[in-house]
């Protein structure tokens, strides 16, 4: 039964975070594998730009149609497996993108391969939560949450090499065998820790009851659509970057490129960073870091929209660090707050159904963003409606109980066909 009792649980949990890490990491390795071979497939396959994109958008609209049937599936037959589902589909996904022969083949592939990328979001949530104690659970996930950024520099600097003497072909043939093998150590490797991981709701009627309870919990409607807020920020600051600083302070391409690295960079380290610190100095809570991280991301939103294009570089290149260090970096405080909030027991479900409603912010906020600028010639407005933005996503988080298991205790009251957990 792969179960381990709780003193082989504290040896074992650090593999057991680089077999999640591991799992995430590939799940963005395959979801970003299309823009660097992009040159490639829009050739083989004269595609035009727009629907070279759209591989993109297929992935993504199948990593986010899975959030809540991947948590319900997650916290029904247990994280082992669906680490295997999840890595398989996207390997067997991604090997017939590779055979693609037109664009609606290429289309429908890289869908079915966002479904398979959607089932390693809150698996390995729910893996960190069952195996990491409250006090090192956000550093954990932070550092679980690495694997977003590893997986896409990985794509970037091996698929184009690959595709060079190859051809993009065999880089996605590449890309899909090594999600199969990924999911097979990660199968292998990964142990449960108690049967009530694998097992929530033995009926229908129970697993209506457990989503209903997620659903309309109020902290975390309240978490996720401020989460929202904070994702519009972290995608309009990526994809408006490169073309603020060119535009507006007058830099090079290749310098602005060199500023968004930058600013990759610093939120793959904010997010174990910020971990630790709830860990270490807030003793496990997150919201009041959360907000901490809220004012700064607003007051970089004004900086941006006040005086970018006046800034020398040194205060470019510290506010850039400063910006991505919080806008990028607090998705490892987010996920945990989500787990601690639902209860171990339902984890699954409830970062899939959070995950849903926080990434209508990716949707809504780029677009909005450069929809503004377009209009105003201008990026300030932009960046300070999202200041504005961030102070009602910092007023939400305020009203959020930081209470441990509240899901999960309102899903066991008698009456509410949840006595299995």
């Amino acid at each position: 039964m792969n179960v381990v009792d709780r003193e082989s649980a504290r040896r074992y949990r650090w593999l057991i975070l680089c077999t999640a890490w591991l799992s995430y990491s590939m799940a963005f390795f395959t979801r970003l594998s299309i823009p660097p071979l992009a040159p490639f497939i829009q050739a083989d396959l004269n595609l035009t730009r727009a629907q070279v994109g759209l591989f993109v958008t297929a992935a993504y609209l199948g990593y986010m149609a899975m959030q809540v049937p991947s948590g319900w599936l997650t916290d029904s037959i247990g994280v082992r497996k669906m680490l295997l589902i999840g890595q398989t589909v996207i390997g067997v996904f991604i090997m017939l993108t590779s055979t693609a022969t037109g664009f609606m083949q290429g289309l429908i592939s890289m869908f079915f391969a966002g479904i398979g990328c959607g089932c390693l979001l809150t698996s390995t949530t729910k893996a960190i939560m069952y195996w990491f104690p409250r006090k090192e659970r956000g550093t954990a996930m932070g550092l679980k949450q690495t694997g977003v950024n590893i997986g896409g520099l990985l794509a970037a600097l091996t698929l184009p090499v690959i595709a060079l003497t190859r051809g993009w072909r065999f880089s996605l043939l590449i890309v899909g065998l090594s999600a199969i093998l990924s999911g097979v150590v990660s199968f292998t490797l990964y142990r449960e820790t108690s049967v009530k991981e694998r097992s929530v709701a033995s009926s229908l009627r129970e697993t209506l009851n457990m989503f209903k309870k997620v659903a309309v919990s109020r902290p975390l409607l309240i978490l996720s659509c401020s989460i929202a807020i904070y994702l519009a920020v972290e995608f309009s600051l990526i994809t408006y970057l490169v073309l603020n600083l060119v535009e507006e302070s007058s830099l090079s391409v290749v310098l602005a490129g060199q500023y968004l690295a930058l600013t990759e960079g610093a939120g793959a380290f904010g997010k174990p960073l910020f971990g630790a610190l709830s860990d270490i100095l807030f003793g496990g809570k997150r919201k009041r870091l959360l907000i901490l991280i809220g004012l700064l991301m607003a007051s970089m939103c004004v900086t941006f929209g006040m005086a970018i294009r006046i800034l020398p570089l040194w205060a470019i290149t510290a506010v850039c660090i400063l910006f991505g260090l919080t806008a990028i970096g607090y998705g490892g405080l987010y996920l945990a707050l989500v787990g601690e909030i639902a209860g171990k027991e339902l984890t699954g479900i409830a970062t899939g159904v959070s995950t849903t409603i926080s990434l209508t912010g990716i949707i809504f906020g780029p677009p909005l963003f450069g929809y503004l600028a377009d209009i105003t010639g201008s990026y300030s407005l932009s960046w300070y409606l999202l200041a504005s933005a961030m102070i009602v996503a910092i007023l939400l988080i305020a009203l959020v109980k930081e209470r441990p298991n509240q899901i999960a205790y309102s899903y066991r009251q008698p009456g509410n066909y949840g006595g299995r957990v």
